[in-house]
């Protein structure tokens, strides 16, 4: 019995070197197994992540490239619109060669209109410092458009032949009948037309001038319809102009 503490510890030592190599064993295999899980899924996340910056790195590429197109497509488009406004100048400065003389023409831009609802006028980006004055004639494409009213030192104001606060003389180009043409809520009118006066639709209306109010011989419109009430001593002519004045960009100014 007095030997019996030392037998069991000397059996205790036994047994944890018999089980030593096998834990350690295991214990090794049990790091091993958990190291390559670890670098598995370390190699995992790493080739996620750079595919991801890849990702990244093309989308932000691809917006550059859409952003390039974006911006060539708005210069190609503002080129494309210089040269059709352009296109519009030479063909108005040719035809003021044809109608007029040069020196007796001014080509302007419009840089603002009233509302089209109820168009009114012009702004001009031309004024006193080119050579314009208030009272001269207006024209686009070879017709009528409206009379200067205004003037700055490099803009003008153009009165719209469609507005009621400009009454210009006119003549028909047929019976040779005069009158007062002027816009309003009904278009074109050509008042003050005697009633044994015949006039036939199509038939064109020019300006015709007196003391210099307007420029002479410019067509404005063509009769559309013609309006007499028993009891008139006039008719009244309804015109069209082929001008769409809301589109309108080049203009020519004739010094009368």
């Amino acid at each position: 019995m007095k030997h019996l503490p030392v037998a069991i510890a000397v059996l205790f030592v036994a047994t944890v070197l018999a089980v030593w190599p096998l834990s350690r064993e295991v214990w090794q295999k049990s790091v091993g197994t958990s190291a390559n899980y670890v670098a598995c899924n370390f190699s995992f996340v790493t080739d996620r992540a750079l595919a991801m910056l890849r990702l990244t790195s093309i989308d932000k590429a691809l917006k550059e490239e859409q952003e390039k197109n974006t911006q060539l497509s708005a210069e190609v488009a503002t080129l494309q619109a210089l040269e059709k406004e352009n296109e519009i100048l030479r063909a108005e400065i040719d035809l003021n060669k044809q109608l007029y003389r040069a020196e007796k023409a001014i080509s302007a831009r419009v840089i603002s209109r009233s509302p089209a609802n109820f168009l009114q006028s012009y702004v001009l980006d031309v004024g006193a410092n080119q050579g314009v004055e208030v009272g001269q004639t207006v024209t686009s494409s070879g017709y009528l458009l409206g009379q200067v009213r205004s003037v700055t030192p490099n803009t003008s104001e153009v009165i719209l032949i469609t507005s009621g606060r400009l009454l210009l003389p006119a003549i028909l180009q047929n019976s040779k009948a005069t009158g007062v043409i002027s816009g309003g809520l009904e278009g074109l009118t050509l008042e003050e037309i005697s009633l044994d006066t015949q006039v036939e639709e199509g038939e064109l209306i020019f300006t015709q001038d007196i003391d210099g109010i307007v420029v002479a011989n410019i067509p404005v419109a063509t009769v559309s319809s013609v309006q007499a009430r028993k009891g008139d001593i006039f008719q009244t002519i309804i015109a069209n102009s082929p001008l769409d004045f809301t589109k309108i960009t080049i203009v020519n100014i004739i010094k009368n």
